[in-house]
């Protein structure tokens, strides 16, 4: 018969095991880049003419991946993990002018592709570095350059992997980060989730230090479709001019309703510019169609 104190060790054990248990249910799957590969674009080829190949590229690809506690080496064959494909594509590999030395400046996307299932990763991202003194100056620039702005697009994996596993309530309080890339992924997987219950923390991002927050959190707002964003929106487009004003048109008129269709009316009536008012009358025809489909058909 086992005593009161041995009840209790035993049932200390039973807690801490069924913990450990659960911990490793909770785990998440291990990230696996399994390949990549380096596009032949112009901007790669501009990189081989200085002397960075793209083998040279795809090494610092995948060295930055393996230094991501999220991801490290590839799995090996029939372990469980979430698997992926990744590509480089250079978009800009320049010098620019500065204070000091001309910098080498690189910008890139990395894009990861799941081996199973839809939901590709990609992440743009730049850098630049100072020339050295040298005949091999400029390659090795542009080679740290390269590598800068691979290891801050891994970097961005990282933070969005992290955040899918976060509830709506976490994410909203992410939208008030100090970090503008912690508050970009957090507006990203919202937009994704259509919460709507994040709506007035996102109207909040319109007046976000960070311009590239801003334009996601305007993209946020009519994925989600919610109207109590129409007159925010509104009020961000009258700061505006041309191209913008015509884009937040039209994403208004995807949210619709009575604000929206007045606002579009006084545009596509009013407004001076060409563009713009073709982007209200387009949305006011889309809203009205899609109003029309909605209503009830007349009984005969």
């Amino acid at each position: 018969m086992i005593g009161r104190r041995g009840r209790a060790r035993w049932g200390a054990l039973l807690v801490a095991a069924l913990a450990a248990l659960g911990a490793c249910r909770a785990k998440p799957p291990r990230q696996s880049v399994d390949r990549m590969v380096v596009a032949e674009t112009d901007a790669a080829l501009r990189l081989e003419t200085i002397g960075v190949t793209r083998d040279e590229v795809m090494r610092a690809a995948v060295d930055a991946v393996r230094a991501s506690p999220r991801f490290g080496p590839p799995a090996p064959e029939g372990e469980k993990a979430r698997r992926w494909l990744g590509r480089v594509s250079v978009h800009r590999a320049d010098t620019v002018a500065s204070g000091g030395p001309p910098l080498a400046q690189v910008l890139l996307t990395l894009e990861l592709s799941p081996q199973e299932g839809v939901g590709a990763l990609r992440e743009t991202a730049a850098a630049a570095e100072p020339v050295g003194p040298g005949p091999r100056g400029l390659r090795e620039a542009f080679g740290r350059a390269a590598a800068a702005a691979l290891a801050r697009a891994v970097a961005g994996f990282d933070l969005l992997l992290a955040a899918e596993a976060k509830d709506d309530a976490a994410l909203v309080a992410d939208l008030g980060a100090p970090d503008a890339r912690v508050r970009d992924v957090a507006v990203r997987i919202l937009a994704d989730r259509r919460h709507a219950g994040a709506v007035p923390a996102l109207v909040e991002r319109l007046s976000d230090p960070d311009p590239e927050v801003v334009e996601r959190a305007i993209g946020a707002l009519g994925q989600i479709g919610d109207r109590r964003a129409v007159t925010p929106l509104v009020r961000l487009a009258q700061r505006r001019q041309g191209p913008s004003v015509a884009q937040l048109a039209r994403i208004i008129g995807d949210i619709g309703g009575p604000d929206a269709r007045a606002y579009l009316l006084t545009l596509a009536s009013g407004s001076t510019d060409r563009l713009v008012q073709e982007a209200a009358q387009q949305a006011l025809d889309e809203m009205t169609a899609r109003e029309a489909r909605s209503r009830p058909a007349a009984k005969p």
